[in-house]
């Protein structure tokens, strides 16, 4: 690493992916506006809940609305499919294995819970299951 957050955590509503050199995220003495400016905007990224680094350096992540994962290149600044499925409910975590293959949960979200609702009781989850954790060899 270069000092630098290589991409900061995503928010399932922004369409950007951004990053802020870590220094400037630690600096206590840094105010709200400053550290603000020190944000870059890398490039569009799909609505997602998950977010790793691969061993290449690439980006990693989550494709809520297909059901899948999606790389963004540092370099060009591009995000491209990995790969899709309509079985996948609600693409959410994303790690990497030790090997290069990435993991990706299906925590079928949106089959069980309300937009503006709470959690969900015990036997409801229960009743939805099995959910699924896919892996993609690299």
């Amino acid at each position: 690493m270069d000092g630098a957050l290589r991409a900061a955590p995503p928010s399932m509503t922004n369409s950007q992916l951004c990053r802020v050199p870590l220094a400037s995220v630690l600096d206590p003495k840094i105010s709200p506006a400053d550290l603000g400016r020190k944000v870059e905007t890398l490039g569009a990224k799909p609505m997602s809940d998950g977010i790793t680094m691969d061993i290449s350096g690439e980006v990693i992540l989550s494709d809520v609305e297909h059901g899948g994962l999606m790389a963004f290149d540092l370099q060009t600044r591009k995000a491209r499919t990995l790969v899709r499925s309509r079985d996948v409910i609600w693409a959410d975590g994303v790690a990497t294995g030790p090997d290069g293959s990435l993991h990706f949960t299906d925590s079928a979200l949106s089959a069980y819970i309300g937009q503006l609702a709470g959690p969900p009781d015990k036997a409801l989850l229960t009743e939805r299951r099995p959910y699924f954790i896919y892996r993609l060899k690299r």
